[in-house]
């Protein structure tokens, strides 16, 4: 299993150990804040993270290694090698900033608020 850089936060950066998607935390991470996040490129059809794209169609979702069922969305360019398809097991490091959003969950006539990433490809 190959691990890939890939960088999403231009300029100086510090932060803590690469992290799992499921150590993210609404509660925890503070919007703006910087993070490191390791997982793997889902498919663009697949529903795993909370809501639609956060930004745009072109948005993709960083599923967690361990817990298939945990992914957040990552608003900025697709990494290059990340075909997105299902069977990709390529470990990708994302470098990101937090940002927070209400979605509405439609399954459970409620609005939540969500934890996403974003950043531009270095």
């Amino acid at each position: 299993m190959a691990i890939r850089p890939l960088l999403l936060f231009a300029g100086a950066i510090a932060t803590a150990a690469v992290r799992d998607v499921r150590s993210l935390s609404i509660q925890a991470d503070a919007p703006y804040s910087r993070v490191e996040v390791q997982g793997r490129c889902l498919p663009a059809s697949a529903t795993t993270a909370l809501g639609a794209p956060p930004r745009n169609a072109g948005d993709w979702q960083l599923q967690d290694l361990q817990e298939s069922a945990t992914a957040v969305w990552v608003a900025g360019t697709r990494p290059a090698g990340c075909a997105g398809e299902a069977t990709d097991t390529t470990t990708y490091v994302v470098r990101a900033r937090v940002f927070l959003d209400t979605v509405r969950v439609e399954a459970e006539n409620t609005r939540r608020t969500r934890l996403y990433l974003v950043g531009a490809l270095r």
